[in-house]
């Protein structure tokens, strides 16, 4: 399997990619027909401020949505704005 990442890369540059894939595979005897194509999906950055903060996997945190707080364990900011309306309760995932 290859993957190809779609954040980077235009769609004609992916299909010659995969081309030139499926060649040396038929040249070298070799088995590749599984591409997997990863799309990007919605950005979520987060942040504390300057200082580094280690966040507990049991805990809980607050996402506040604005860039000048100075963060800790107990919160951080996110400068993704629609996250609230985008993130649903038990979801690992976006909707959109």
């Amino acid at each position: 399997m290859f993957r190809i990442n779609f954040s980077h890369a235009d769609y004609d540059l992916v299909k010659k990619k995969m081309w030139n894939l499926s060649v040396l595979s038929t040249k070298n005897m070799v088995l590749i027909r599984l591409f997997l194509g990863d799309l990007q999906g919605p950005k979520a950055p987060c942040g504390c401020g300057e200082k580094k903060v280690l966040l507990s996997t049991l805990g809980t945190f607050l996402l506040l949505p604005m860039r000048n707080v100075e963060g800790d364990a107990s919160r951080v900011y996110m400068t993704y704005e629609r996250f609230a309306k985008d993130v649903k309760v038990g979801r690992e995932n976006f909707d959109r």
